[in-house]
């Protein structure tokens, strides 16, 4: 009789851990969401792409390969966005090194602020000229980008 007791306490648990799910209720609902970046035809690795969503949505970004490609994030890495409208906005910042030559630190006086590598309107929502709708069809997510100087 013990054994079945423990059988069927172990039953209880593999259904109720079964019925878990590991993403909370509020961040269900994402769709992948994919793409590539370029500027005149060329790639653009390092890039953050942004589909920023209505007043009260959730907003997406991902960064750039170095074949321009991107996959989003909202929650957890590469989940995608929710369906719905976005304006989108690309940057690509300079990388700013300093305070460190070969072996000896040298400190930094001033940090120079980084300089967006794109035209800027692209970094302006509702001026960049970039929108997309994501639907709840991940094959029809796929959004490509094609900037020009």
């Amino acid at each position: 009789m013990n054994m079945r007791h423990n059988a069927a306490a172990g039953l209880v648990c593999c259904l109720v851990l079964a019925g878990c799910e590991a993403v909370p209720a509020h961040q269900r609902g994402t769709v992948p969401v994919t793409g590539n970046i370029t500027l005149s035809g060329a790639p653009v690795a390092g890039a953050t792409v942004t589909f920023l969503a209505p007043k009260d949505g959730r907003s997406a970004s991902a960064i750039t390969d170095a074949q321009g490609r991107y996959a989003l994030t909202t929650f957890r890495r590469g989940d995608g966005a929710l369906p719905g409208d976005y304006n989108v906005i690309v940057m690509q910042f300079e990388v700013v090194t300093g305070g460190q030559t070969g072996k000896k630190y040298v400190p930094v006086q001033e940090t120079p602020e980084p300089k967006n590598q794109l035209p800027a309107r692209y970094a302006r929502s509702g001026k960049s000229g970039l929108t997309a709708t994501v639907t709840a069809d991940a094959k029809a997510n796929v959004f490509d980008f094609a900037l020009s100087p």
